[in-house]
C-alpha cells in the first residue's frame, strides 16, 4: 500500500475540513423559510379539520365512525352518579370491533375522590367485578368488567369554578 506524502496528506486533510465546514452551514434561508412555510400549512389544514370537527355531529368511516351525544346515554348496569353532575357531550364509537364504545363527559360538584369513591362503591354493589384502580399525576381511575362489557370511571381535577372534579366514563359494550 503506497504511503501518502506529507505534502499529499496535507492537501487532502485541507479539502475534508472544507467539506466537513460546508456540511456543517445552516441551510440556505429560503429552504428554511420554505419547510416552515410548509409546516405551517399543514397545522392550519389539521386545525380547520378540527374545527370542522367540532361542529359536526358525526365523522369518520368504518371502525373509525363516531357520533357526538347532546344527551347522556343510559348505560347497561351502570347507575347514574348520585352527586350534583352536569353532562357536558359525550361521543359513541358504534362500529368498534366486538360491540359499541361510549364516551361520556360531566362536570362535578364534589371533590374527584368523593366520586370515584362513589362509584367504586356503585360498581361492587351492581356486581362489578374491579380491577386494580389507576393513578397518574392528573387523574385517578378505576375499571371493572360485568359480563361482557367494560367500563372506566376516570375522575381529574375541573378548572371550572364550582366545579372541582371532572368525570370521564368510558364503556365498552360486548356483544
Amino acid at each position: 500500500m503506497p504511503m501518502l506524502s506529507k505534502a499529499r496528506f496535507c492537501q487532502s486533510y485541507f479539502w475534508l475540513t472544507i467539506v466537513l465546514l460546508f456540511a456543517c452551514l445552516p441551510q440556505d434561508q429560503s429552504a428554511i423559510a420554505a419547510e416552515d412555510q410548509k409546516e405551517n400549512s399543514l397545522k392550519a389544514n389539521l386545525k380547520s379539520k378540527w374545527l370542522l370537527a367540532q361542529h359536526s355531529e358525526s365523522g369518520g368511516t368504518g371502525e373509525a365512525a363516531w357520533q357526538l351525544l347532546k344527551q347522556p346515554l343510559d348505560l347497561p348496569d351502570l347507575p347514574k352518579y348520585g352527586g350534583h353532575a352536569e353532562f357536558i357531550d359525550g361521543l359513541m364509537y358504534p362500529n368498534k370491533p366486538g360491540g359499541p364504545a361510549v364516551t361520556l363527559h360531566y362536570k362535578v360538584k364534589e371533590a374527584p375522590s368523593e366520586v370515584l369513591n362513589w362509584y367504586a362503591d356503585a360498581l361492587k354493589n351492581y356486581q362489578w367485578i374491579l380491577d386494580r384502580g389507576r393513578q397518574t399525576a392528573n387523574s385517578t381511575s378505576v375499571s371493572g368488567k360485568h359480563g361482557k362489557n367494560g367500563c372506566t370511571i376516570t375522575v381529574s381535577h375541573c378548572k371550572e369554578k364550582g366545579y372541582p372534579c371532572d368525570l370521564r366514563i368510558s364503556f365498552k359494550i360486548t356483544r
